[in-house]
């Protein structure tokens, strides 16, 4: 991995898994949420609501939207532009992060869903400062990726995200 890469994930599309039926074999787990190192608060709580949520966080990634502390809500007619390849998501084990650590020195960490699979973010500065907590945890439940494209386009984009359980 580069080291001037933020993170990265495999290419590697041997693992996959529909959407729709993901999305059935997981609609009794409420407090399970998706992301992807921008953060994204959306919980899975019935079929209906986690297809629209995640096509709306890739489609604030898609087109560079900046977080700023609420994902943004697209319209149906702007979801439908999107498609996923195969209707596919794509899991992997591991995803590397570089960093800069305190003394200004790069590193890497490696977040695996099987051994190392708790994170600590930093929070988001919309909280008021003496009232937040400077970190949220969270435990990674999935690594995946999609192939995204928007309907006048035929390029599809590998779009990466996690799938976070986040601890209150």
């Amino acid at each position: 991995m580069s080291p001037k890469d933020h993170y990265h994930i495999a290419a590697s599309q041997r693992a996959y898994c529909d959407i729709l039926a993901w999305v059935h074999e997981n609609r009794n787990n409420p407090g399970i949420k998706v992301s992807h190192h921008r953060i994204l608060k959306t919980r899975l709580t019935n079929d209906q609501d986690f297809i629209p949520r995640l096509k709306d966080h890739i489609l604030a990634r898609y087109f560079n939207v900046t977080y700023d502390g609420d994902e943004r809500a697209f319209s149906d007619s702007e979801r439908d532009l999107l498609t996923f390849g195969s209707n596919r998501m794509y899991s992997h084990d591991t995803l590397r992060v570089n960093y800069t650590t305190y003394d200004a020195q790069r590193a890497q960490d490696s977040i695996n869903i099987q051994t190392r699979p708790h994170i600590m973010v930093l929070a988001h500065k919309d909280e008021e400062e003496d009232k937040r907590h400077p970190y949220w945890y969270a435990k990674v439940l999935g690594i995946f990726h999609v192939n995204a494209s928007i309907s006048d386009q035929t390029t599809m984009h590998k779009m990466d995200f996690l799938w976070v359980h986040w601890f209150g």
